[in-house]
């Protein structure tokens, strides 16, 4: 549970500093214990971290040693201790080079181009873009965050099963901001360059638009017979849009657009019917069924 918990907050302080950029304040100080601090760290020495709690001036130290790692507000994350940055899955692309024959064996050599195209992300890894959640056509980022977090936490589970690491929110958005490609970027972004950026072999496209709509009261003889009170139905549908993009192809390699709809009779309850999650988790088992991870 407190893993979950952890999960869910660094997500949120990421994809916070994704869509907010320069106007997040906090960083993330995330303990080796697993609890956390939000905080504006000021100084990292070789043994300590000086921060301060938002809105106070009092200076605070923590050894080094204590520490697991650090969620910075621009999205960039530190480690510390025996936790080691995560593989960028990017390398010098100078270091390419092709392997020369031995003497008297036959050697086939793929092109320079196809070994570059292998080395720019790490295999057997998956990376989710932060999810874009419309309600009502504006954007909602409450919604866009917990909608991330959902999909991190069951695209994780599944994908582990089939062998293949998710990339950690905090890491993709980092390497999204340090590349220049802001979150009204991500739709348009070009696919090869979002792998180059993000260094993995799968990346995982997903935005949820979410209508409200009244239906009509009934009136006259229709509403005089009707056996239903007088408040009319509310309905409620959700559109989502699933693409995976894997390496062997320039477009998308599995790619669905699915649609739920829900009538809902009092107008409290809208807020409530998070009927998103349970279409997320149909389309998220139909990419694990699909056999496009493997």
């Amino acid at each position: 549970m407190k893993k979950l918990v952890l999960l869910a907050m660094l997500v949120l302080a990421a994809q916070q500093a994704f869509s907010q950029g320069s106007a997040t304040v906090n960083d993330i100080i995330v303990m080796a214990d697993g609890t956390f601090v939000q905080a504006k760290v000021t100084k990292i020495t070789d043994e300590t971290l000086t921060f301060n709690y938002p809105g106070e001036a009092l200076i605070n130290e923590v050894k080094l040693d204590k520490l697991e790692r650090v969620v910075f507000a621009s999205g960039r994350t530190q480690f510390f201790g025996d936790k080691q940055s995560p593989n960028s899955g990017q390398i010098d692309q100078m270091a390419v080079q092709e392997p020369q024959p031995t003497s008297g064996e036959d050697v086939y050599l793929l092109p320079v181009q196809n070994q570059m195209k292998k080395a720019l992300f790490e295999e057997n890894t998956l990376a989710v873009l932060p999810i874009t959640f419309m309600k009502n056509d504006t954007y909602d980022e409450t919604l866009s965050m917990a909608a991330t977090g959902h999909v991190m936490q069951l695209i994780d589970q599944g994908a582990s099963q089939k062998g293949i690491t998710v990339q950690d929110m905090g890491t993709t958005v980092s390497k999204l901001i340090d590349s220049g490609i802001s979150f009204n970027d991500l739709d348009n972004a070009p696919v090869d360059k979002l792998r180059k950026t993000i260094g993995t072999e799968y990346i995982l496209r997903v935005n949820v638009d979410q209508k409200t709509t009244s239906a009509k009261k009934a009136m006259g003889w229709a509403a005089l017979h009707s056996e239903s009170n007088d408040t009319p139905d509310n309905d409620l549908t959700a559109n989502i849009s699933l693409q995976l993009f894997d390496a062997e192809n320039v477009s998308e390699s599995y790619e669905v657009d699915f649609s739920e709809g829900l009538s809902v009779r009092d107008k409290r309850n809208l807020g409530s019917a998070a009927r998103w999650r349970s279409s997320l988790d149909y389309v998220l088992r139909q990419l694990m069924d699909s056999g496009s991870l493997q």
